[in-house]
């Protein structure tokens, strides 16, 4: 896995050959690689994947047989899309533990300025049709304030029919407790007593029940 913080994102990196494969799997894969894959041709810098080309831009477009690349020389916060910037966990590392862990750190510390941007606020209708479970999870979510692009990554492949579920009127336990820890929610669930239970529990049990 090999992953790069570029202004508020964090792509996947690949290679030209690894690109080339999946394009040709399945070319309907481009348009999704086009949101969070970059590719590193070897020249020293690393290109995000997008769909229509720009000689104004830094990135990559794929016209088939032929992968275009697009490096202007004054391009603003060029630095960012150098090569020496990529999390590499794929490669042997020299200082051992000692330095996974401080690759983690760096790719957590560039996840959480992803997270943090508030450039596009998500925004989910709460209906009274909704289930209680869902719109207490909806409320939250919307406090949060978050980008939800920004944690696609989280996702995996899930990202669109998760994204439908939560503009749903209801959801199930599972994937309740998925999407609370995709984003960062604790949740707790109670059993207690109702007024005049006959064979009482006795007192309030609770647990945390996600990740």
């Amino acid at each position: 896995m090999k992953k790069i913080s570029i202004g508020n994102k964090i792509y996947d990196v690949i290679d030209e050959k690894e690109y080339i494969r999946r394009a040709q799997y399945d070319r309907q894969m481009t348009e999704e690689l086009a949101s969070d894959t970059a590719v590193d041709p070897g020249d020293g810098y690393v290109y995000p994947v997008v769909n229509r080309y720009s000689k104004d831009n830094m990135g990559m477009t794929d016209y088939g047989p032929v992968l275009r690349y697009s490096n202007p020389d004054n391009f603003p916060n060029k630095e960012e899309y150098k090569a020496e910037n990529i999390i590499d966990f794929e490669k042997p590392q020299a200082g051992g533990f000692k330095e996974r862990i401080q690759q983690i750190a760096k790719l957590e510390e560039a996840e959480r300025n992803v997270l943090i941007s508030k450039d596009n606020i998500y925004n989910v209708a709460v209906r009274d049709t909704d289930t209680p479970e869902m719109q207490i999870f909806k409320e939250a979510l919307n406090k949060k304030s978050i980008d939800i692009l920004a944690y696609k990554p989280r996702f995996l492949s899930d990202y669109s029919n998760d994204v439908r579920v939560i503009q749903g009127d209801s959801i199930t336990f599972g994937k309740l407790k998925k999407l609370a820890t995709i984003f960062d929610m604790d949740i707790t669930m109670s059993i207690k007593d109702k007024p005049g239970a006959v064979n009482p529990i006795g007192e309030e049990l609770t647990a945390k029940i996600n990740e």
